[in-house]
């Protein structure tokens, strides 16, 4: 399906409302957002965010085309549709992840009272607006005056990438392992296109240093095979 053609299509779902159209244009991308969600799902776990089973990459994937379906009229014209499901997906799962963490919170100031309900918290507008920067397409406009990292390591298989900050491993996940560009991934997290490029130069450089320091040879096997 060319660009122009799945436009065409999306501006139709914009302004007919048929869900029967928007599920044939949002189905050949569900693999790749419930890839995405184990993904951020194991990342969150690892860092203590979540609990084990707190939610399944399904339910993720659910809520994330529930606000696709109902937010469609806001992603942006230059934005491609996977790269804007796949940056919802981390908004919403974002979103999810602090529900979690208040209501564990809530939980333990006061167990005779019921936490607040997520679902019913207002939603900030600012939350669903995606201000997408002009394209860049070389990285010398993005870091002027510098080389760019150019290690891309098997994230699947590196403990390593659970322990980089959260911005940074999000960029990198985006960018490297979902083929994001620098503006999509920039206009997911509402942030300047070079603050990004500068993210994920780091995140490459620290996982460069994890795998030349680590003593453990499976961990670090470039020739591995990557299982999803």
């Amino acid at each position: 399906m060319t660009s122009e053609h799945s436009s065409s299509k999306w501006q139709d779902v914009i302004e007919s409302g048929d869900e029967n159209e928007f599920r044939a244009l949002v189905e050949p991308f569900t693999q790749a957002l419930v890839h995405a969600a184990h993904r951020r799902l194991d990342y969150h776990t690892a860092q203590g965010d979540l609990r084990k089973g707190d939610y399944t990459p399904e339910e993720v994937v659910g809520e994330t085309l529930i606000h696709a379906w109902q937010h469609r009229s806001r992603r942006p014209p230059k934005m491609k549709l996977r790269s804007w499901l796949l940056g919802l997906q981390h908004r919403v799962l974002s979103r999810m992840v602090e529900d979690q963490r208040k209501y564990r919170y809530d939980k333990v100031v006061s167990l005779d009272d019921t936490p607040d309900n997520p679902a019913n918290d207002a939603v900030n507008e600012q939350f669903w607006e995606w201000h997408q920067p002009d394209e860049v397409t070389h990285w010398e406009d993005v870091i002027p005056s510098q080389v760019p990292v150019d290690y891309e390591p098997s994230l699947r298989r590196e403990k390593g990438v659970t322990a980089l900050p959260s911005d940074q491993y999000h960029v990198l996940m985006m960018h490297d392992e979902f083929e994001m560009s620098l503006p999509d991934v920039a206009a997911t997290m509402n942030r300047a296109v070079d603050e990004i490029g500068t993210l994920l130069q780091i995140a490459r450089g620290s996982l460069q240093e994890y795998v030349t320091t680590t003593s453990d040879p499976e961990e670090v096997d470039p020739k591995a095979t990557d299982v999803p």
